[in-house]
């Protein structure tokens, strides 16, 4: 069994070693998905990031559930690049 190289960063919790392995530097282009990367990129100041991937999920549910993300707001943000 091949085993899988990590960076040094992607070896402290099993939810770092989890985002390296199918996340982390893989490219996204998908407008939903690189809006959903973006809000935790900037929360990420001052914690973990352990601690923002572990709440990733639970930050976007709260984002939608008061209107923060919609279709709208994710085509708005992206239409200029």
């Amino acid at each position: 069994m091949n085993e899988v190289k990590r960076c040094d960063w992607a070896l402290k919790s099993k939810i770092e070693q989890e985002y390296h392995d199918k996340e982390w530097g893989i490219p996204i282009r998908d407008d939903r998905q690189l809006f959903k990367m973006l809000i935790p990129e900037g929360k990420h100041a001052g914690l973990s990031w352990a601690t923002i991937l572990a709440q990733m999920d639970t930050l976007y549910a709260f984002m939608q559930s008061v209107g923060l993300v919609d279709d709208h707001l994710v085509h708005c943000a992206f239409r200029n690049r």
